[in-house]
């Protein structure tokens, strides 16, 4: 978690607070889901939702984010995991919240030779709309947007506190 505020030269909040989370999490099955979890974080910590991010790595090595499904085998499991993941966010936006600091945050943008074009359009030409169908796999022939972009968060000190990569 990160929390982010402007002070003016008295010390005093100029602007709400920003929150970011992110969670080393796989996706969020459900719309429903995400915005029950996000409106139960939003009362407890009183964020305003303007001003507050949860955001998710998007990893292949973890659950969806989910309310348990009586279909899916071992989803009882689901319901305890998903309350731990929420006391966690709650314990890390505290945390964060508890100990700001004076910082500076710059941007810098460069460039990564990772990104890759996923949308491939269909290869089967005999497929009904084959020319509006895309598949979620490698495309050599697309352009990929390769930009990414590094906040720096350093302390009065000039020490590195924080990374922020997109």
């Amino acid at each position: 978690a990160l929390v982010l505020t402007a002070d003016d030269d008295n010390g005093a909040d100029v602007k709400k607070p920003l929150v970011l989370t992110d969670a080393d999490a796989g996706w969020w099955k459900t719309p429903g889901t995400s915005r029950r979890f996000q409106a139960r974080l939003l009362e407890e910590l009183s964020l305003d939702p303007s001003a507050f991010i949860f955001a998710v790595t998007h990893s292949h090595a973890a659950p969806p984010l989910m309310d348990p499904d009586p279909t899916l085998p071992g989803s009882e499991l689901t319901g305890p995991w998903m309350e731990k993941v929420y006391r966690a966010t709650v314990e890390a936006i505290r945390q964060a919240w508890d100990n700001q600091f004076e910082a500076t945050l710059d941007w810098h943008t460069g460039r990564c030779g990772l990104a890759q074009e996923r949308d491939l359009p269909d290869p089967d030409a005999a497929a009904a709309s084959a020319d509006d169908r895309f598949i979620c796999g490698f495309n050599p022939q697309g352009e990929p947007d390769d930009t990414l972009l590094l906040g720096r968060v350093a302390d009065r000190s000039g020490a590195l506190r924080a990374v922020l990569v997109n």
